[in-house]
């Protein structure tokens, strides 16, 4: 098993804040406190088994042994012998007094669920949220056993996962909600390795990187004036910058938590540390490596020339003066495009891009790999060395590899970074640190960083500039030295540097794509109004690029609008290029020259064939305009379809958003003709797919339309519960009016429809259609309701002949006044059919009739007329009276009626299509809504 030893903090790769401490002297001590600490380690699950854990929880145990700790190890348990385990663990803690530090570590899977964090024991099987509460162990029990009583210290860390479990749809809370009913006695640290909602690296080499920072930082717990919570704050810092702030350590703690009470035989244990077994210290391995360089220097310089990289024996005939320095020029100065080298690259190219892929691409489309790359590297360039690094580091990032062939292409990368950071090629140093796998692998020193980052950017790289005052910055944040501070000054005063010796605009124009990105380099964050002062830079210094976007974005940015004459200016400087912006604004040129409109520049020559070209080559402007002509009917046709879809898919292609929104919408719903004939075929399966794509997915239109899809879509694929969830996302939290109106209106239907399942009485249900047709349109009707027959008649009928039984439910709800016995006893005699359908039917056939029976004031004279209205019709009783004693229908239908008031009626006849108010007045409006909510 692989370990990193444990060293003090004299050679630690972060830097610290404190001075050296003083001599210690044994004598000062006092009887030092009762130190214990429980470790589990749960790695071989059955399902999704970790590698880490074990060696973790062993080597976290050793170290804690090693500060005087009584160490309980439990490895890959159940969920009864770690209760066994927790309880005992209290009880000696409870014993050991209120000098006693308590620590507890844990390593393995965790969830999150409902702002309550759980621990999960190996042989969980967990595979819904309610198994949580008895199969795994809530993070609130070990919190309620060690707040019994108060001690000087209790340190819980957990190196877990904290997914959110799937189906958990509660919103964030705080971190230590579940322990709000136990509070631990103050001080107390609790620290969790990644935050909350997050899942924490399983580490590379053998242990997570939570754990190797914390078995390196253990030892200054030895050095007095160390407070425990100290070294928690450096784990939290080397954690956050190993990972690249893919993983940030959550500390919560209350109080302050004091150093240990040192003694002879702690000073005695910092002395011996690197000399435990177990394992050598890297002091320890340095002055070994040194003693046993100098006894082998004379061996070595005899056969350093035969076993040399070629890239070394290059360097040392270069300083000897023997290779034409010409051929291999290193320069990062201007000029920086008067010469290309072998590779087709000037020193722009190697000395201010800030793409490394970039650079590889432009070797590739030249076709120089074969003919230049690979010789130059059997030769020893350290260009040629440093472009193959380059390309395999960008092959091991592309997706398609599996995890074997991904390592081993990132530790090719990073075996040849290291090569070419041996070379004066500049941008070398550099490579070193950026490539393969060097910093995922933890072999990470901030101080080495720093001064290869310093050299390089010295000698005129940009990316090591803007590289170290990011990581500059970064280290700040997390020692908490940054506050109030510009995060981007540092990187602004590189790039005018830089800008400074070139006078072409192309750094200007790369500087205004940092800022529009929200790079790293830039704080995560887009600096809109610094991306606009550099853009205006390198498009008036001459960049066609930065002309064409600057000419795009006057369009909806107040603040980049241009006048006629700037207009035309830029429009000079983009036309200059023969690439696909270049192409369109040498078309819209000449349409303002020869004034021309869309139609007529699309028929004429050569304005045409530019558009063409441009668009062909995925220009969002000119392809817009080639979708727009598709769309626009002509004299005697119709738009074409086919070609607007086709020209959508192009600009979908080219990563445009609303070329995607528009092909989505017209794939979920289709399109029809004035004359109704189909256009466009729905294909909602396409539209899903569409929408979910990562580049837009959280977009609100891309929401919006996933919820349409997933509420009103096809069967198969119909999920209401997670459509609502989206609705009620967009509606709290997305800007967008239009959307987040549509989400509102949505809710309230989801919850009108909600009432109406609920309140139905399904005992005694008047419906026609099958039960689980996927619309049902429930009525309002009052059998005595002047304008309920017309409504039944000329509304309901022709939608319930429209729309097969097996699509479309049909309910009536019967409703009346309580003062008004003649509705009533009219509803009472339709529930006496056994038969859903028959019940619908004897209630049309008795509203229907309503001028015979309404004028009676009698009841025997009402149910004389009822008998007459249902004669002949299936289900009907033999006998009306009978019905109106029928305690369970009086009953369910009283409930039902009583329901509507939490509902929007205010008159009958009311009628909603799922939880859709309809129209009651004209029949094809009712028929389009039910029709809307039908699949496509």
């Amino acid at each position: 098993m692989r370990h990193r030893r444990f060293d003090l903090p004299g050679s630690s790769t972060v830097p610290t804040r404190r001075a050296d401490p003083p001599a210690i002297r044994p004598e000062a001590f006092v009887e030092a406190e009762t130190r214990l600490a429980l470790v589990m380690g749960n790695g071989r699950y059955r399902d999704m088994p970790l590698a880490n854990p074990i060696r973790d929880a062993e080597d976290i145990a050793w170290g804690l042994e090693g500060l005087g700790f009584s160490v309980r190890l439990l490895k890959d348990a159940a969920l009864a012998p770690m209760q066994e385990a927790l309880v005992a663990f209290a009880d000696a803690v409870d014993e050991a007094g209120p000098e006693a530090v308590a620590v507890v570590y844990y390593a393995g899977h965790g969830v999150q669920m409902e702002g309550t964090n759980f621990l999960i024991p190996v042989s969980a099987e967990i595979t819904a949220a309610r198994h949580l509460a008895t199969r795994a162990l809530p993070l609130e029990t070990l919190a309620r056993e060690l707040g019994r009583r108060s001690r000087k210290a209790t340190v819980i860390v957990l190196d877990a996962c904290r997914d959110r479990l799937v189906g958990d749809e509660s919103q964030d809370v705080s971190a230590t909600q579940g322990m709000v009913r136990s509070r631990l006695p103050r001080p107390t640290q609790l620290v969790y390795s990644t935050a909350a909602m997050a899942s924490a690296q399983d580490g590379w080499g053998g242990h997570s990187p939570f754990a190797l920072a914390l078995m390196e930082e253990m030892p200054s717990l030895l050095v007095p004036g160390t407070r425990i919570q100290d070294v928690f704050d450096t784990v939290a810092s080397k954690v956050s910058l190993w990972t690249g702030e893919a993983q940030t350590v959550a500390v919560y703690r209350e109080g302050v938590l004091p150093p240990l009470t040192l003694t002879a035989e702690d000073e005695a244990r910092r002395q011996a540390w690197s000399r435990r077994p177990y394992r050598l210290g890297r002091r320890q391995i340095a002055r070994r490596a040194a003693a046993a360089a100098a006894i082998l220097a004379l061996l070595t310089a005899v056969v350093l020339w035969i076993s040399a990289y070629p890239e070394t024996r290059t360097g040392l005939m270069l300083r000897a003066g023997l290779l034409d320095r010409t051929q291999y020029d290193f320069a990062c100065a201007p000029p920086w495009d008067e010469t290309s080298d072998r590779y087709g690259l000037t020193r722009r190219d190697w000395c201010l891009s800030l793409s490394n892929d970039a650079i590889v691409g432009r070797v590739t489309a030249a076709g120089l790999w074969q003919r230049a790359v690979e010789p130059g590297f059997a030769e020893g360039d350290p260009k040629a060395l440093a472009l193959k690094a380059m390309a395999a580091d960008e092959q091991g990032r592309a997706p398609g590899h599996d995890e074997a062939a991904r390592a081993r292409l990132l530790a090719e990368a990073g075996a040849l970074a290291r090569r070419a950071a041996a070379t004066d090629l500049p941008r070398g140093r550099l490579l070193g640190w950026m490539l393969g796998d060097r910093l995922a692998g933890l072999d990470f020193n901030l101080g080495a960083l720093l001064a290869d980052l310093d050299m390089a950017g010295a000698r005129g790289v940009l990316l090591a500039k803007l590289l170290r005052q990011s990581t500059a910055r970064n280290v700040a944040g997390m020692t908490g030295s940054a506050h109030g501070a510009d995060p981007t000054a540092g990187v602004e005063a590189a790039l005018v540097e830089a800008d400074a010796l070139d006078p072409s605009g192309e750094t200007a124009y790369g500087a205004a794509q940092l800022y529009r990105s929200g790079s790293a380099f830039t704080g995560g964050a887009v600096q809109i109004p610094r991306y606009r002062a550099w853009l205006r830079r390198a498009a008036r210094a001459g960049v066609p690029a930065a002309a064409a976007e600057w000419l795009v974005r006057a369009q909806s940015d107040p603040d980049l609008r241009l006048s006629a004459s700037e207009r035309r200016d830029l429009m000079a400087v983009a036309a200059k290029a023969d690439d696909p912006p270049g192409l369109y604004w040498q078309a819209m040129l000449r349409v303002e020259r020869d004034g021309l409109d869309a139609a007529a520049a699309l028929g004429a020559e050569p304005t045409a064939t530019l558009f063409r070209r441009s668009a062909e080559a995925g220009y969002p402007d000119a392809i817009q305009l080639f979708i727009e002509a598709a769309l626009r009917p002509g004299a005697g046709r119709s738009p074409d379809m086919a070609e607007a879809v086709t020209w959508l898919r192009r600009a979908v292609a080219a990563g445009n958003r609303r070329a995607a929104e528009r092909l989505a919408t017209l794939l979920a719903y289709g399109a029809h003709g004035s004359d109704g004939a189909a256009l466009v075929s729905p294909d909602p399966a396409a539209a899903r797919d569409l929408v979910e794509r990562p580049e837009w997915r959280y977009e609100p239109w891309a929401l919006g339309l996933l919820a349409d899809l997933l509420r009103y879509g096809p069967i198969p694929g119909r999920d209401p519960a997670r459509a609502f969830a989206l609705w009620r996302f967009i509606e709290q939290r997305m800007p967008d009016p239009r959307i987040a109106i549509r989400a509102k209106t949505e809710l309230d239907r989801a919850w009108t429809e909600t009432s109406l399942a609920q309140s139905a009485a399904a005992d005694h249900a008047f419906a026609s259609g099958a039960a689980d047709a996927p619309v049902t349109v429930t009525a309002f009707v009052a059998a005595d309701c002047s304008g309920c027959h017309r409504f039944l008649y000329d509304v309901l009928r022709p939608a319930i002949v429209a729309f097969a039984p097996a699509k479309v439910r049909f309910e009536l709800r019967p409703v009346w006044h309580d003062d008004d016995p003649g509705a009533f006893e009219a509803a009472l005699v339709a529930a006496c059919a056994a038969r859903p359908e028959d019940r619908f039917r004897l209630f049309v056939a008795l509203t229907n009739a309503q001028a015979d029976w309404v004028p009676l004031t009698t009841t025997p004279g009402r149910l004389a007329a009822f008998g007459r209205a249902i004669a002949g019709l299936s289900g009907a009783p033999d006998d009306p009276a009978r019905c109106l004693a029928d305690e369970a229908a009086r009953v369910s239908l009283t409930r039902q009626r009583d329901a509507v008031r939490a509902l929007p009626i205010a008159v009958t006849p009311m009628v909603f299509v799922g939880g859709a108010a309809g129209d009651t007045e004209q029949a094809e409006p009712l028929r389009r809504l039910i029709a809307s909510q039908l699949p496509p």
